[in-house]
């Protein structure tokens, strides 16, 4: 019988052993699960930590873009009419250098017709001087014969033509 309670003893004593180490366990387990659920609420708070850090960037991102967009837009409208202030500036000044050359093609033109009518009117003037100076009887033509013209046959059509001929070479030159 002492065997009997000997082993009866042994037996006790290891399940109270195992009791203790089934405790042991439990208490672990039980650690593990209260710190699976600790970890579990960290990991949630910073998820969601970051799922707001993500959001206020995404946010951000979106004012920027929409500020970038008005900036753009703004510069477009200021670029547009700079350039269209440029474009009518240059069709001015351009208007105003064809109205400047106009006024000298104006100018020269009037200045040309002026000079021709003073050419014609010195003409007229030695047409007239050398009438008169054939009706005094004091012209001479190219030959060195007086009153005598190789290109006409009166005396009156050889002033004509021999002043004419002199002032047309004048005109030429």
């Amino acid at each position: 019988m002492r065997k009997v309670l000997e082993f009866n003893d042994r037996v006790d004593d290891l399940r109270r052993q195992n009791e203790r180490e089934l405790l042991t366990i439990e208490a672990r387990r039980q650690r593990n699960i209260a710190n699976a659920e600790d970890l579990r609420h960290e990991l949630q708070a910073a998820f969601a930590e970051l799922e707001t850090v993500v959001e206020k960037g995404r946010h951000r991102i979106n004012l920027e873009h929409q500020r970038q967009t008005r900036i753009r837009s703004a510069n477009l409208r200021v670029l547009e009419e700079e350039t269209e202030k440029l474009i009518n500036h240059h069709a001015g000044e351009v208007q105003r250098l064809v109205d400047d050359e106009n006024r000298r093609i104006q100018i020269e033109d009037e200045w040309f017709n002026f000079e021709r009518q003073r050419i014609e009117a010195e003409r007229e003037d030695a047409l007239f001087l050398a009438t008169a100076q054939n009706a005094r009887g004091g012209s001479s033509t190219k030959n060195g014969n007086r009153g005598a013209c190789r290109g006409s046959g009166s005396s009156r059509g050889c002033v004509s033509h021999c002043c004419g001929h002199v002032v047309n070479q004048y005109l030429q030159i």
